[in-house]
């Protein structure tokens, strides 16, 4: 227990640091390209506070040399992040408006709502499509991972044409360059470069840790990682989104986490679809139906009302989250 405590412990530090430090840099890149406040949060916040989300389940599929648990760790970390974005990960964004009241001076969060309808939209769409998936005969399936892909293309397009531009002055100073008011683009490249390996070494122990705790404990490969890999893999998303909440930068925290639940229904399907036989056991179909309740019922408030309760977002989320905890402790 001591060596898996190790290495977990090792490889959420690389990976937390990994995240916050691309996102810091991604952040910047965002400015010095001129991009749009939308696509700082929807885009290139989203891209990389979700790059463990991604790196899990391409991790585990193709590069672990064929051990019979890595698809399964592989599928949990794909059907578990969205899980674990709509419900936790809005759960934590409504308690930190509430948390923050007295600073903002309301418990609601108001982001852009046409950028929230836009991403969650999506998110319903390419789910539904990706957990139908699962129904039809393979070579159906297998037309899937391009469309997604073409889709994801046509979001990103529509995300960068719309919007305010973000700021300098909402910004953090760049980590490798805090006294710069303006850091050069060698600088901010060096530093995605750094975390992104950051990550990367850190998301493969996590798949090593995964895999060796279930046969340890003698759990299912697939339900713990439903909910190990997406409480782990979702902290940076977590943390940004509570500190941007706090300086009520709203559309860009509320656009981290939608912006991300896009890149997991589209992007991060395709290596379990092409690649795995992606047969759902009811625990993990029942993880993805919730997700698309609690970003459907999401959808409806913020489209009706302009705006988001935080007591909706914890009450909610934290109802759906914990409503699957109960099934898989009940069918575990």
């Amino acid at each position: 227990m001591v060596l898996h405590s190790t290495i977990l412990l090792g490889s959420l530090v690389l990976i937390l640091l990994g995240s916050a430090f691309f996102t810091n840099a991604v952040e910047w890149a965002g400015i010095r390209l001129g991009l749009k406040e939308g696509a700082v949060g929807s885009l290139l916040a989203a891209l990389g506070t979700a790059l463990p989300e991604i790196m899990i389940p391409l991790v585990a599929i193709l590069f672990t040399g064929g051990r019979a648990a890595a698809p399964s760790i592989g599928i949990g970390a794909i059907l578990g992040a969205p899980f674990m974005l709509s419900t936790g990960a809005l759960a934590v964004a409504g308690l930190s408006g509430l948390v923050f009241a007295r600073r903002r001076g309301t418990g609601r969060l108001y982001p852009d709502p046409r950028t929230m309808r836009r991403d969650l939209g999506f998110f319903l769409v390419a789910w539904f499509l990706v957990i139908g998936s699962t129904f039809v005969p393979r070579a159906f399936r297998l037309a899937l991972p391009p469309l997604l892909l073409a889709a994801y293309v046509g979001f990103v397009y529509l995300v960068l044409s719309r919007g305010r531009p973000l700021e300098r002055e909402e910004t953090a100073p760049l980590y490798f360059a805090r006294r710069m008011d303006v850091p050069p683009f060698v600088l901010i490249l060096s530093q995605l470069a750094l975390a992104f390996l950051g990550i990367t070494f850190g998301v493969r122990f996590f798949v090593n840790f995964v895999e060796s705790l279930a046969g340890f404990l003698n759990l299912p490969v697939l339900l713990f990682s439903l909910l190990v890999a997406p409480l782990a893999s979702e902290a940076p998303e977590l943390f940004n989104s509570i500190l941007w909440i706090g300086q009520k930068k709203d559309t860009i925290a509320l656009g981290n986490i939608t912006g991300a639940m896009v890149l997991q229904s589209s992007v991060a399907p395709i290596v379990g679809l092409a690649f795995t036989s992606w047969i759902l056991p009811p625990a993990a179909l029942a993880s993805a139906v919730l997700a698309l309740f609690a970003a459907g019922a999401t959808y409806l408030y913020v489209s009706r009302r302009g705006h988001l309760s935080g007591a909706f977002l914890l009450s909610m989320g934290g109802l759906f989250y914990l409503s699957f905890v109960g099934l898989v402790i009940k069918g575990g």
